[in-house]
């Protein structure tokens, strides 16, 4: 449950990812599926990538920022929710 899935990235050259595309749509598009395959298996593309990323936000602060401005958007629902169900749903959803 604790393993990251899918994790957002931003590359730090657009250009680069895009170049990576195109190769790739060029090489099938001519038939040539299987070097494709072969260059993907070799790791090449996942190495590249890894080069090129710079991580979803940058930093933690960041994601620290983005959390708290997402808490105060929710503050007011969770207060409503919570006077409808007779619960402390910001209490349950740790919003303070």
């Amino acid at each position: 449950l604790r393993d990251r899935v899918n994790v957002a990235r931003r590359p730090r050259s657009v250009g680069m990812e895009k170049t990576m595309h195109r190769v790739a749509e060029k090489l099938r598009g001519g038939g040539l599926d299987r070097l494709v395959w072969l260059v993907r298996r070799s790791g090449l593309p996942d190495f590249l990538r890894r080069f090129n990323t710079r991580g979803a936000s940058g930093n933690e602060n960041d994601e620290d920022r983005d959390r708290e401005v997402l808490r105060s958007c929710f503050v007011e629902d969770a207060e409503k929710l919570g006077e409808m169900l007779g619960r402390d749903m910001i209490k349950e959803w740790n919003l303070r």
